[in-house]
């Protein structure tokens, strides 16, 4: 009975260090291990009534369990990772498996919701670049990119007077290599900048923009 008791408290303090009370009530089961300067969160969450996702028949079963890694950035001293026993649901009625709900994560990479909060967080300094973020929460430059602009939609900066065009290469191997880069002329500020240079996506960015704010633009700056 004590060890029954101590086991309690001790996923109760588990779940309080790690900042999952939001989650408290889901939480099954949880242990962790710490592998050099990691600690790694092994949860398994109670079983929901659900429905199949495709044809929303009640008549489901547990297929198979599969183990993902998330990211669970809290600590500047040990990276922080929730192994994720995730079920995988068969349903008998029309054969499609689906997970179930995911209360990790809300984005495609595996980052937890806190993490993401605390990345956003951490970017409101101007001081702060994606670099620095991607060493403070162990993950990649990319992804902090990815989230950022996943998440932030900043005000679109009006059209200058004289806009000036040019492409910017940005990497070989994906489907936009080459960016599009619209600069003020006279404060020789950007004004934004389009993932692609292609016609096609130019014309639907400025179909978006208002006749009065085109109107605006008196010259354009580019090359041939």
């Amino acid at each position: 009975m004590f060890y029954i008791g101590y086991e309690i408290l001790c996923g109760q303090y588990i779940i309080k260090i790690y900042e999952l009370e939001h989650i408290r009530n889901k939480i099954d089961e949880i242990d962790t291990r710490v592998n050099n300067n990691e600690v790694l969160l092994f949860i398994k969450l109670k079983q929901e009534n659900t429905n199949c996702k495709y044809c929303l028949s009640r008549n489901i079963n547990i297929n198979d369990y599969v183990q993902t890694k998330i990211t669970h950035s809290i600590s500047v001293t040990k990276k922080v990772y929730i192994v994720h026993r995730k079920r995988r649901y068969k349903c008998k009625h029309c054969l499609k498996t689906f997970y179930g709900n995911d209360p990790f994560i809300d984005h495609k990479h595996r980052l937890s919701k806190l993490t993401i909060m605390n990345i956003l967080d951490y970017l409101k300094d101007p001081n702060h670049s994606f670099t620095s973020a991607a060493n403070m929460f162990s993950t990649t430059s990319n992804t902090i990119i990815s989230v950022f602009d996943y998440y932030i939609k900043p005000n679109r900066i009006k059209l200058p007077k004289v806009l000036c065009i040019d492409e910017v290469h940005i990497k070989s191997n994906i489907r936009h290599p080459y960016a599009c880069v619209l600069l003020d002329f006279n404060n020789n500020k950007i004004v934004d900048v389009l993932k692609s240079r292609k016609k096609y996506f130019l014309k639907r960015y400025f179909e978006r923009i208002s006749i009065k704010e085109l109107d605006s633009v008196k010259y354009v700056v580019m090359d041939l």
